[in-house]
């Protein structure tokens, strides 16, 4: 999966084809389900039931409101990233769940039509700020928007370098006089 891309409909077939399934699992586990006033307040974003189905499923195996389980499964990625080399980089640090909530929930309520916006009013900011006070995370789940929409900028940037990059090559190879560098021009005859 990419940052911020819907997710793929081959997934969410998966979800809705095991949704009674994946509820039995989390019920076992007692993660609890979505308040009936969640599920109001977010009928203004998603009104297909089946789609708010779909959400709460997804959320629910995700089970983001467990932080101390988060924090251990960080630390010890952290811990296998450090002996392997890795260096981690340095800043400011998320609530535990907050960002695999954002990266989890956002593209399937992208695949169900919200807009990619990240501004404090925006239907996807909304229904993700209403999930995630029920779920007592802490935070903003709009900087990890933010966050995921500039990787993808990122990404989106690095694919045009590298196509530009191929193209020039690519010409250079076609050239009728390859050991000229860009600029110098063919002696007159």
């Amino acid at each position: 999966m990419f940052e911020l891309e819907p997710e793929s409909p081959v997934l969410i077939a998966y979800y809705r084809d095991h949704l009674e399934q994946h509820n039995g699992i989390a019920d076992a586990c007692g993660i609890p389900r979505f308040s009936k006033y969640l599920l109001r307040d977010l009928a203004q974003f998603v009104p297909d039931r089946e789609a708010l189905r779909l959400v709460e499923v997804v959320t629910r195996m995700g089970d983001f409101g467990n932080t101390e389980e988060l924090i251990s499964m960080r630390r010890a990625v952290s811990r296998q990233l450090k002996s392997r080399g890795v260096k981690t980089p340095r800043g400011k640090r998320t609530a535990p769940g907050l960002r695999e909530f954002v990266e989890r929930v956002a593209p399937v309520l992208l695949f169900l039509g919200l807009p990619l916006a990240t501004g404090g009013r925006s239907k996807l900011v909304l229904a993700l700020q209403l999930i995630a006070s029920e779920l007592d995370l802490r935070g903003d789940p709009r900087d990890e928007l933010r966050r995921l929409r500039k990787l993808k900028i990122e990404r989106e940037q690095r694919q045009r370098l590298l196509l530009k990059t191929v193209v020039a090559q690519a010409l250079r190879q076609l050239a009728p006089y390859p050991e000229l560098t860009p600029g110098e021009y063919l002696p007159p005859r």
